[in-house]
């Protein structure tokens, strides 16, 4: 007995078949597939109303191959906030189960790099083979299959990042459903779709079948659509998203477009304004403006504060240039950029040029109001500009007075203890980490900050590590021998709230 099933939790489903019988070859000419995890099914059905035809086409099919066939449909919706949440569990699932296959994978990695070690651990670092010593055949095998080694943990390494850009994708796709813009389109999408349900509906030459299934579409999203413009009006209400309206332009404003930059509004419409020089964009949607300028005052929210437009636009240049010099560039232009951006935030600050960004972080994560953080990144830009136009490190310092801003914490003056990774402790500062190189020993400043946790031990192939976690988040595994530069806690004192 074979049951074709459609529900809207579920989605279009075949149970009773048993494998090598036939059933999912036959099924798979109308669309079913076969996961482990889901059995035989339909994909992308869940929470969709049902495909008469093609159930239908796939019960003939295995009747005509001597199989007897039961169909069951439901096609009773869900409401959209049962949809939401149990596609939120769902996203959650498949983030933790690449999450895992991507920690399983980097663990082969490491321990098969363990191996090629250990098979080339006997013979000095740059030791040639010797030709014609009775070590030559050994050691020629050892090379060639600790090289197989390094090459399969490379493969590792790069599946387990593939794996984990997946879990990050899928956590992202969520997240991005729930932003209020997002909302907003759907929101849009949902009355078009009920408009042309309802014309559908109301033609005369539809079937009474036709109509009693547009009826559930139209139903279906026209809760949907309320509970949407519900978490709309819950933002609006607490001043997290409000969308604009036709009331907040008239021609001659200038308004903001996410990917095109400003325009000139030469009409307003009841649901977009009309731009110049738009190009194949004549009309912007009120979702899609992100502000408003008039009269040299620029308002980024319906229910912001206006603020002079010469200002955003030095704003929006700090911002602009810290975007383009966050990853370490190729060019030298770029390279200067990107050198005179982090010098301007050293010397707004008092810090010495050699600091570490988290220590930039923990002044400028107290700066919470709106205004200080337009006026921090306006001094930013000032001191960038004399720091990019020539002027010597040393004048443009002299000739700042560092902002009067209380950090998070604060590096002592004196030096830092050694500590092994095992030895740290909550409450510990991190200056940085201790590496040696046939140049020296230095130390690295990339991870640096107060200690909140540090993890038990952990035995792995490659020996035992540990996990290290920051106050601001951050977190670092390394293995129980690694080196830390560390002010102990009780040797240093937090200037705020950490």
């Amino acid at each position: 007995m074979i049951t074709i099933s459609h529900s809207h939790s579920d989605g279009t489903t075949l149970d009773g078949s048993t494998p090598g019988d036939g059933v999912l070859e036959l099924v798979a000419l109308h669309g079913f597939i076969y996961r482990r995890y889901a059995g035989i099914h339909v994909p992308h059905t869940r929470d969709t109303f049902s495909d008469t035809h093609r159930i239908t086409a796939a019960a003939e099919s295995l009747r005509a191959a001597g199989f007897t066939v039961t169909i069951t449909i439901d096609d009773q919706w869900r409401p959209a906030a049962v949809r939401e949440a149990d596609r939120a569990d769902r996203a959650a699932i498949r983030t933790d189960r690449l999450s895992e296959r991507a920690t399983t994978a980097e663990a082969r990695a490491d321990a098969t790099r363990e191996r090629a070690d250990q098979l080339t651990a006997g013979r000095p670092g740059g030791q040639p083979i010797l030709i014609g010593h009775h070590s030559e055949n050994k050691a020629r095998r050892d090379q060639e299959r600790s090289d197989k080694l390094r090459f399969t943990a490379i493969d590792e390494s790069a599946y387990a990042a593939r794996l984990g850009r997946r879990a990050d994708g899928a956590r992202d796709n969520e997240t991005a459903k729930h932003q209020p813009r997002a909302i907003a389109n759907r929101i849009e999408e949902l009355s078009a779709g009920i408009w042309r349900w309802e014309r559908a509906r109301d033609n005369p030459q539809s079937s009474d079948e036709f109509r009693r299934r547009a009826q559930l579409h139209i139903d279906r999203d026209s809760e949907d659509r309320a509970h949407q413009r519900t978490k709309l009006a819950a933002m609006a209400q607490t001043g997290q998203f409000v969308l604009w309206t036709r009331d907040d332009f008239r021609i001659g404003d200038h308004v903001r477009v996410s990917g095109y930059g400003w325009h000139r509004v030469t009409r307003v419409n009841a649901k977009s304004v009309s731009v110049a020089e738009g190009g194949y964009l004549p009309t912007v949607a009120y979702r899609h403006i992100h502000g408003r300028r008039r009269d040299g005052q620029q308002l980024d929210t319906p229910a912001g504060i206006p603020w002079p437009v010469k200002h955003a636009q030095r704003v929006g240049q700090w911002v602009d240039l810290r975007a383009q010099t966050r990853h370490v560039p190729t060019d030298s232009a770029t390279r200067h950029k990107r050198s005179c951006v982090q010098a301007a935030q050293r010397i707004a600050h008092g810090l010495d040029l050699d600091a570490a960004d988290a220590e930039v972080t923990a002044f400028a994560q107290q700066v919470t109001d709106v205004d200080k953080c337009r006026e921090l990144a306006m001094f930013y830009l000032d001191i960038y500009q004399h720091l990019f136009d020539g002027t010597p490190q040393a004048v443009v310092r002299a000739g700042v007075t560092p902002l009067d801003i209380i950090p998070a914490w604060r590096l002592p003056a004196h030096d830092p203890a050694e500590r092994r990774a095992s030895e740290l402790r909550p409450g510990d500062l991190v200056k940085g980490l201790w590496d040696s190189s046939s140049s020296g020993r230095y130390l690295w400043r990339h991870f640096a900050g107060p200690v909140a946790d540090v993890s038990p031990a952990q035995s792995r192939p490659t020996g035992s590590w540990v996990s290290v976690t920051l106050v601001d988040g951050t977190t670092r595994e390394d293995k129980t021998y690694a080196r830390y530069a560390v002010y102990p806690a009780g040797t240093w004192e937090a200037t705020a709230p950490v």
